[in-house]
């Protein structure tokens, strides 16, 4: 018998790949645990403040929802688009959420997002220095803007719209 061609396997070996999977399944179970671990603080942060973080934009600044503002309307509306446009919806969510600057800054916006036409319109808007003192209001369009997709706003759109 030739034992030539046959693979050999040393015992040091196969005891090193079964130390090196255990490992790996702890290190698993250690990630999983910290992903848990890190809902819970979200959770637990969420039912002490009504400011939900919804994403970080490119330029900076944070943006949270105040998941206790949202309100889901049924009231048939015409929308008026910037471009001439006109359409209309049944119904409509309202919820204020918050813009905050890179150094402190921040803006509260309420907002009525048209969720099936997948536009929304500024309805108010205040800004505050970090120390929430009171800045001014804020001016917007009296036009219906659509959704613009891959966005922060778009982001605050979805999770308003998955909730009301």
């Amino acid at each position: 018998m030739r034992l030539k061609n046959t693979p050999v396997i040393s015992l040091t070996f196969l005891m090193f790949l079964c130390a090196t999977n255990a490992l790996a399944i702890q290190q698993l179970e250690d990630m999983d645990q910290a992903v848990i671990d890190a809902e819970q603080a979200v959770i637990e942060d969420s039912k002490s403040s009504p400011w939900f973080f919804v994403g970080h934009s490119v330029s900076g600044f944070d943006y949270y929802l105040n998941i206790d503002t949202i309100k889901k309307y049924s009231q048939y509306e015409p929308l008026r688009y910037k471009h001439g446009g006109l359409d209309f919806a049944e119904t409509h969510t309202k919820v204020w959420w918050r813009v905050v600057r890179n150094n402190g800054d921040y803006d509260q916006i309420q907002t009525k997002f048209y969720c099936s036409k997948s536009s929304a319109i500024n309805v108010s808007g205040i800004m505050y220095s970090k120390d929430g003192i009171y800045q001014g209001d804020l001016k917007f369009s009296s036009f219906v803007e659509p959704i613009v997709p891959d966005t922060v706003h778009a982001d605050i759109s979805k999770t308003v719209c998955e909730l009301s």
